[in-house]
Formats: C-alpha cells, structure tokens, sequence
C-alpha cells in the first residue's frame, strides 16, 4: 500500500501534473500556432526545472529533510521561491502576449502559492492535493468536463497522501477545495476565462 501511495504521489505531482496541464492547453486545446515551443519552455523552466532543482539542492544541502518539505518549518523557503519562479514565468508570459489561459494558469501557480505559504505559517495544507485540483479548475473553466476522472484523482492523491502520513483528512480536503476555488476564481474573474 506504502507503495502503491509514493507512486501516486509521485505521478500526480504538483510539478509534473502542470507541466502537462500546459502542454494540452498549449498544443491541443488551443493549438497555438505563434512560439509553442517557447511558451513550454517557460512554462517547464519556472514550474518544473527551477523548482525541482530547487528542493534538489535543500535537500543535499540539508536546508530541508525530505523532498517533498514534509517539515511544516521547513517548507517556507521553497515556498517562497515556488512564488518567485511563478512571478517570473508569468511575467515572461505576459511580456509574450500569451494567450489568457496560459498566462491565467501561470498567474494561478503564483497566488495559490502564496496562498499555500501563509497558511503554510500556521498549518499544513496539501500542496499535493491543490496541485491536483488547480489544474483540474482550469480544465474545467475551459470545457473539459471529467467529474469522475478528476474525482478519482483527487480522491487517489489524498487518500495517498493520507497513507504516507504526510496529511490529515482535514488537511488534504481544505487543499482540494482551495485548489480548485482559487483558481477557478482567477481565470473567471482576473482573466475572463
């Protein structure tokens, strides 16, 4: 079952699953024709790369115990660059004209984020479980109707992230509704998706 959970974790990772995320919205669902490839690029470069070179280099450095900052104490640092990478990605987007959906997600990224971080101050929410959830938001907001897939995700990740003893029932839950409320709200209203 332990297992069986770290899999799960791991292939529904909050880096991995937005990296995908965009690659659908960018060569799929709006098969944009203008720099896919630099807008990938962004996207895995201040989503994926950065940060999971990131959590690497505390890790080796002994900054924080485990790779996925298990420690509440310890994930305030990562946090805090996570909205740095955010904010440069979604300036890069913004400075290219991408399309509202892109720039959207990304700007997402950023402020749930942030919002992760102050709460992260006095509790520990899912990062796994709003990484899930945020995605699936912007899906949604865009046409993709899953209910039952994107609710056997959310219910894969927590119940995994319940097994590994990285979170409460409480602690996953507040997660998979901030993910998706928050971005839900911001591509609706900020961005008029």
């Amino acid at each position: 079952m332990i297992s069986l959970a770290k899999g799960f974790s791991l292939l529904l990772h909050p880096m991995l699953l937005s990296f995908f995320v965009y690659i659908y919205f960018i060569f799929f669902h709006l098969n944009i024709k203008s720099n896919p490839w630099v807008l990938t690029s962004i996207s895995f470069l201040f989503l994926n790369l950065l940060p999971i070179a990131t959590v690497i280099y505390l890790k080796y450095t002994g900054k924080i115990s485990d790779l996925d900052a298990s420690n509440r104490e310890q994930r305030m640092f990562p946090l805090i660059l996570g909205v740095i990478y955010a904010a440069l990605g979604f300036s890069s987007l913004f400075t290219l004209d991408a399309p509202p959906l892109i720039q959207g997600l990304m700007f997402c990224f950023m402020t749930n984020t942030l919002f992760t971080l102050m709460v992260t101050r006095y509790w520990k929410i899912s990062i796994h479980a709003m990484g899930v959830t945020g995605p699936m938001a912007a899906l949604w907001i865009s046409g993709i109707h899953a209910p039952i897939i994107m609710g056997l995700f959310v219910i894969i990740i927590s119940i995994s992230r319940i097994i590994l003893k990285a979170h409460t029932i409480a602690q996953v839950t507040v997660g998979s509704i901030a993910g998706f409320v928050l971005t839900y709200l911001q591509l609706r209203f900020i961005f008029s998706i």
